[in-house]
């Protein structure tokens, strides 16, 4: 430490001015500090009790919002279940509406066993054979069939179970003709403005009443159907091999739907052959044949379907004779009986496989000589 300086000397200091210390004075109450400030503190106090009023509010609401949160809660699960319900209300439905069904065809069984509007005991034929049951079995007892009545024991085959009354009604009103007349309306059956699907449908709904092989099915179709599908399947082949009726019904649809354009095709066709016949007689030698005077239209007797024996009786007065419309028809390709394309099937069954009736008429053969430019 060095020395204190030259004319140096000690002086007391106030320990009220010491650097570093401060005298704080006693602390006492907030509100008397700030008023010793002269600060107003009205609006903090209304603040703090406005903001405890609305704390005590959100208190309030809270509780009251709680309660309806549980409510809330409670309604989510009725909610489920009507959800549920809303599931299976429809199933619920569907099943009660068999139900109405089931219970229509049994009052619609009972109606045609009471088919008569009349009073009982008059043209009711459910009610008569029920009264001479109970008179057979009165009888059958040694009572009086007249005076007896359904009290008294039933002794009877057809009275003895319900299985056994129930097989009398079967036996008794059931269609014994059931099986003939499914087969009339199965051979009455055309297919006539239908498609063929919706012929197949119909067909298939009779078919199965009846008892029959495969091959009688098969046959009986096709002289259901439009005889347009029945040739082209002749004609395209396979047709007649075909014994399983579903695979005929299938070849059909096919077929049905080719129709129209083999039509369009053959028409185009005989248009081509009418101008080929036209220049074969033009280029033909004359044959020195007088034309026959024309008659009055009404004073033309009727012609007849035809054979080739009246064709040739009347050939003398119309020039025309089957031999020369059979060989132009060969020559063409064309089948001189039912006007189809000649193929194998008439080589093989050395002849026309159409039927009689759908082959062409008289008329016919003398419309398609004169459109072939032919003289008539």
């Amino acid at each position: 430490m060095s020395p204190a300086p030259e004319g140096f000397s000690l002086r007391l200091i106030d320990a009220k001015h010491t650097f570093g210390q401060v005298n704080h004075p006693p602390e006492g109450n907030v509100n008397d500090l700030i008023s010793d400030l002269n600060i107003d503190n009205k609006p903090i106090e209304e603040t703090v009790q406005s903001h405890t009023e609305k704390i005590a509010e959100l208190q309030t609401n809270g509780q009251r919002y709680r309660k309806e949160i549980a409510e809330l809660k409670s309604l989510l699960a009725l909610s489920s279940e009507v959800v549920k319900i809303k599931a299976n209300v429809q199933s619920e439905m569907l099943q009660f509406r068999s139900e109405i069904l089931q219970l229509r065809n049994g009052i619609n069984e009972v109606n045609t066993l009471t088919n008569n509007h009349g009073k009982f005991g008059k043209k009711c034929s459910s009610y008569n054979w029920w009264r001479g049951l109970l008179r057979k079995n009165a009888f059958q007892q040694g009572l009086d069939p007249g005076t007896s009545s359904s009290a008294a024991a039933f002794v009877i085959d057809e009275l003895s179970s319900t299985k056994h009354f129930l097989r009398a009604i079967e036996f008794t009103f059931s269609n014994h003709k059931e099986d003939e007349e499914s087969w009339k309306a199965l051979k009455a059956l055309k297919q006539g403005k239908e498609t063929i699907e919706q012929f197949n449908i119909t067909f298939n709904s009779l078919l199965y009443t009846v008892d029959l092989s495969d091959a009688s099915k098969c046959e009986i179709y096709a002289d259901a159907i439009h005889p347009e599908i029945v040739n082209l399947g002749l004609q395209r082949g396979g047709w007649s091999g075909v014994t399983n009726l579903e695979a005929r019904q299938a070849m059909a649809i096919t077929l049905a739907n080719d129709v129209a354009e083999v039509v369009a095709l053959e028409r185009s066709r005989a248009k081509g052959i009418t101008a080929r016949v036209k220049q074969k007689i033009i280029n033909a030698p004359q044959r020195g044949i007088v034309p026959v005077p024309r008659v009055p239209v009404q004073a033309l007797p009727k012609l007849s379907e035809g054979t080739p024996m009246d064709l040739d009786a009347i050939s003398a007065n119309v020039g025309f004779t089957y031999a020369l419309f059979k060989a132009e028809c060969l020559d063409a390709g064309i089948c001189a009986r039912c006007g189809g394309n000649y193929n194998s099937v008439n080589q093989d069954q050395g002849g026309c496989p159409i039927q009689v009736e759908n082959q062409l008429t008289l008329g016919n053969k003398l419309m398609m000589w004169k459109d072939w430019g032919g003289y008539v």
